[in-house]
């Protein structure tokens, strides 16, 4: 389970890299696709002036032979000037020219390497998606696989535990009886050993008034023997006749 998360965690990681190489790359596109429109307008704009040179050239020239033999030495002579001065100048815009030419060829060069390199990139990207939606189905199947063994699990230790639970509960209601029972019992008891108490406390006192009653006796036999033996006494004392 912990490898599949780490893949899938890789691949993630491994999509974005690529996702923000291929944002860099077409930044990067953009300019060179910018550098390149620059370049070519400045190409134009020096084939122009190129062309506006070679033209006047050629009028300088026409000019110079319609002159006449004096002002054609010294026409000439200017036009020479002109004309060095002129094809100076077209040297420099050609050369200029090339340069950018090359520059461009160049800029070309590297906005074809790039578009190679973004083509790999997203072809990198649409592979590696690929292979992350495979992983992730396939982590997501032994997920649920896990899941529902997971949950398979916890329903047999539910049912173990209600099963548990409901013994605990029929045991509790069975002591609970029992101790209402004992306490019933001990209730009884309890009046039993008050009306004991009670009991005992009134044979106790019917001991008492026994023991009154019996003194009672004793002191009325006491008394009686004594007048019996004051009758012998007397009788004996009694002179005959």
């Amino acid at each position: 389970m912990s490898d599949q998360r780490s893949i899938c965690s890789s691949l993630e990681d491994k999509c974005s890299t690529i996702c923000e190489q291929l944002q860099e790359a077409e930044k990067i596109r953009g300019i060179v696709e910018q550098k390149l429109n620059d370049e070519k307008k400045k190409s134009n704009r020096f084939n122009e002036e190129i062309l506006l040179l070679h033209h006047e050239l050629k009028i300088r020239k026409n000019q110079s032979k319609v002159s006449d033999d004096q002002s054609e030495e010294n026409s000439n002579h200017n036009g020479s000037n002109d004309k060095i001065s002129c094809d100076s100048k077209v040297r420099a815009l050609i050369n200029k020219v090339e340069y950018f030419k090359a520059q461009l060829k160049s800029e070309s060069t590297l906005k074809e390497e790039y578009e190679r390199a973004i083509t790999q990139l997203q072809k990198d990207k649409e592979e590696l998606e690929a292979l992350f939606e495979k992983k992730y189905h396939k982590f997501e199947e032994v997920k649920s696989a896990e899941v529902v063994q997971t949950i398979e699990k916890m329903q047999i230790l539910i049912n173990q535990k209600n099963e548990e639970t409901s013994k605990l509960q029929n045991e509790f209601i069975q002591l609970e009886g029992e101790l209402k029972a004992a306490s019933n019992d001990a209730s009884e008891l309890q009046s039993k050993l008050f009306n004991c108490k009670e009991d005992l406390k009134k044979e106790k006192q019917r001991v008492e008034d026994h023991k009154m009653k019996v003194l009672s006796v004793k002191t009325e036999i006491d008394e009686s023997m004594s007048e019996i033996k004051k009758l012998k006494e007397t009788i004996a004392n009694a002179p005959s006749s």
